[in-house]
């Protein structure tokens, strides 16, 4: 059993590297960005919009006793002030989700450099 549940896991952490929740930004222990809005960030730079529903499903998809959906509006008030100390502005499209301007996405991976 503790090798289905190491598959499981790796296959997990594949997924989320897929999904750009597994970034870790220098930015962050600078600005102190917690965990899920660093996930947030990570999934904003790596697809042009980010839906609600997927961000959702890809935060709290395997929890049992879940968050109320509001609960992304707080983290996306975060991701805001922390992406606004850069410069950078996280753009609203309503009744979807959010984006970053492609410019925006650039100049962040730029300072992972």
């Amino acid at each position: 059993m503790p090798d289905r549940t190491a598959k499981m896991q790796n296959r997990i952490d594949e997924l989320e590297g897929m999904l750009g929740m597994q970034s870790r930004f220098t930015f962050s222990i600078r600005l102190k960005v917690g965990q899920i809005p660093e996930k947030l960030i990570g999934m904003l730079m790596s697809f042009p919009r980010v839906s609600a529903k997927a961000a959702f499903a890809a935060l709290y998809g395997q929890q049992c006793n879940k968050p109320t959906f509001n609960v992304l509006s707080v983290h996306i008030v975060r991701v805001r002030k922390i992406l606004a100390q850069l410069g950078i502005k996280v753009q609203t499209l309503h009744s979807f989700g959010w984006a970053l301007d492609p410019r925006d996405r650039e100049k962040l991976k730029r300072m992972e450099l």
